[in-house]
């Protein structure tokens, strides 16, 4: 399916005769197309609207938990979602946001063990974009050999993780007595539950960890479009037929939903 648009229905920049840097923005919904009668595209971006979550864990400067200060499982709210628990491990660690006792969290077993949070049980947030997150290992030494040393973050809508997508990877991390490390990601999709996926301990037998920060995507302040790659299985794709003079070029929306497009290009 596409759309033609007349030359005359866009928007002119600049102007004084030979070439003219013309713009159109308009909505298309996935798999739908749009004809540009130009000498080229220059650039095609989307509209990013006011409160979209900024997806690149890395310029996310906040340091704020997004969990309650978990006082049991499921309590005040939310859900702490492990494979298993040591008998010793502290009552709402790893989301207490506190030091209490030798161990925090810990597993009550050998890797693979996993710990995290549905955020929407039990009266929780509901879904949100994580993109940051911070460990803190065990309170008191010696922490280094049950600190996880290769581990995933995960995120689903699925308590029970039946499926999910890995937001991230880390091999060989060490750790200090009470240290602290924090960790970033690219996601800008709003789930229910994260967790923290251990398959490597530094040494010994449990897993531990004494508290895990999950960390909210910061958020755009205003409308804005971004410039997009062309990626026929992610963003748009973009046929240009060969030769010089103007031609119709073909742009087709490839997000998988329905977005705002900007568009570009030279008369």
């Amino acid at each position: 399916m596409s759309t033609s648009y007349p030359i005359g229905s866009y928007s002119s920049a600049g102007g004084g005769g030979g070439v003219e840097l013309k713009t159109v923005t308009q909505n298309l919904a996935n798999n739908v197309s749009t004809n540009i009668s130009s000498l080229g595209v220059t650039s095609v971006s989307f509209l990013i609207p006011a409160g979209s979550p900024i997806a690149d864990g890395s310029e996310n400067t906040s340091t704020i938990d997004a969990t309650p200060d978990m006082t049991g499982d499921t309590t005040p709210s939310g859900d702490i979602l492990q494979s298993s628990r040591n008998p010793a491990a502290v009552a709402g660690a790893p989301f207490n946001d506190q030091f209490v006792g030798a161990l925090g969290w810990a597993s009550n077993g050998g890797v693979t063990q996993w710990i995290g949070y549905d955020f929407s049980a039990n009266g929780g947030a509901g879904t949100i974009c994580i993109n940051k997150f911070a460990i803190n290992t065990r309170f008191n030494s010696p922490s280094t050999y049950l600190g996880p040393k290769n581990f995933e973050l995960h995120a689903s809508n699925s308590s029970n993780f039946s499926s999910f997508v890995s937001l991230g990877s880390w091999t060989n991390i060490v750790w200090d007595a009470e240290g602290k490390k924090y960790f970033s990601v690219t996601n800008g999709t709003a789930y229910t539950c994260y967790r923290l996926y251990i398959t490597l301990n530094n040494s010994g037998t449990n897993s531990q960890v004494s508290q895990l920060e999950l960390i909210k995507a910061l958020e755009t302040a205003s409308d804005e479009y971004v410039i997009q790659s062309p990626d026929p299985a992610s963003t748009y794709s973009k046929v240009t037929p060969e030769g010089a003079g103007t031609k119709t070029v073909v742009i087709t929306n490839k997000s998988g939903v329905t977005k705002n497009f900007k568009i570009e290009y030279v008369e």
